[in-house]
C-alpha cells in the first residue's frame, strides 16, 4: 500500500511540474523529448502557446529564452562575439526564443534553426524594424524565411523581406512593426536550415531584433564572426539579443 501511495505521489508531482497548454497534446507524448531539460521543456510549450502552427524539422537539441538583457551582459562578453544591445528591450516588453533541431541527412550535419520574437505589450512606436538570426562555425545555408503575426488579425503576408543574407553567417529580414492603423506586430519568426559536411564542434547561434524609435531611412543587417549581428540605423533604436548552443 505504501508502495502505491508513493507512485501516485511521484505521478502526481512530475504531473504538476508540467505545463498545461491549449496544443495538441499528441506533441508531447512518449519520450520524445526525454534528452531535454524541464525548462526546455516549459519554453517549448510557451513557443507553442504564442503560436501553435509552430513546426521544426527532426529532432528539438536547443532551445533559449531571453531573460533581463542587462543581467546576461556579462555572460554575453564571456560567450557571444556578437554586437551587444545598445538601448535594451526589456524582457517585459518582449521574449526572444532561439531552437535548433538536427535534421536526418547521410554525410551531412544539417540544422533547423528558428528565432521567434514576441512582443508582450504594444511598442510605442510602430514602424519598420528588423529581425536577423545568425551561425557559427560556416555553415551553409540552405534555406530561409519568416512569418509575422499581428494582434486580432493573426498572420499577415508580405509583412517581412529579406534585406541581408550572408550564405555562410546569417540572414537579416525587415518586418511590418504594424500592419495597419491600430494593429501592431504580436511576433515573428525567422526559420533558415543549415548544412555543412559531416563533422564536430559546438556551434553558435544568435537572434536579434532592432526596434525603430523617431529612425529615418532604411535600415541594415550585417553579420559577423562567431555569429555576430550588427543593425545600420539612422536614428534611435533599441534590440533585444538572445543565443544557443549545439553540438554537431
Amino acid at each position: 500500500m505504501k508502495k502505491l501511495i508513493n507512485i501516485i505521489l511521484i505521478f502526481s508531482i512530475t504531473f504538476l511540474c508540467i505545463p498545461t497548454s491549449s496544443i495538441n497534446a499528441n506533441e508531447f507524448e512518449g519520450n520524445k523529448y526525454d534528452h531535454l531539460s524541464q525548462k526546455e521543456i516549459e519554453l517549448l510549450y510557451e513557443i507553442y502557446e504564442i503560436d501553435p502552427n509552430f513546426s521544426y524539422e527532426g529532432e528539438l537539441v536547443a532551445i533559449t529564452k531571453t531573460v533581463q538583457v542587462l543581467e546576461t551582459e556579462e555572460e554575453y562578453l564571456k560567450n557571444y562575439d556578437g554586437v551587444l544591445t545598445k538601448g535594451a528591450i526589456g524582457s517585459n516588453e518582449m521574449s526572444i526564443y532561439v531552437t535548433a533541431s538536427r535534421v536526418p541527412e547521410s554525410g551531412k550535419d544539417t540544422f533547423n534553426i528558428t528565432a521567434t520574437a514576441t512582443w508582450k505589450m504594444v511598442p510605442a512606436f510602430r514602424m519598420q524594424d528588423a529581425f536577423a538570426l545568425a551561425w557559427a562555425d560556416n555553415f551553409a545555408l540552405i534555406s530561409s524565411s519568416a512569418t509575422a503575426s499581428y494582434k486580432s488579425i493573426g498572420v499577415a503576408a508580405g509583412k517581412t523581406n529579406l534585406i541581408s543574407q550572408s550564405p555562410n553567417q546569417g540572414v537579416g529580414y525587415s518586418v511590418e512593426c504594424s500592419d495597419y492603423y491600430g494593429q501592431a506586430l504580436e511576433w515573428v519568426r525567422i526559420n533558415a536550415k543549415i548544412s555543412k559536411n559531416d563533422s564536430s564542434g559546438i556551434a553558435n547561434v544568435s537572434s536579434s531584433y532592432c526596434h525603430r524609435k523617431a529612425s529615418v531611412g532604411g535600415i541594415g543587417v550585417s553579420f559577423g564572426p562567431g555569429a555576430g549581428i550588427s543593425f545600420n540605423v539612422t536614428g534611435f533604436e533599441d534590440q533585444m539579443a538572445n543565443y544557443t548552443t549545439f553540438n554537431y
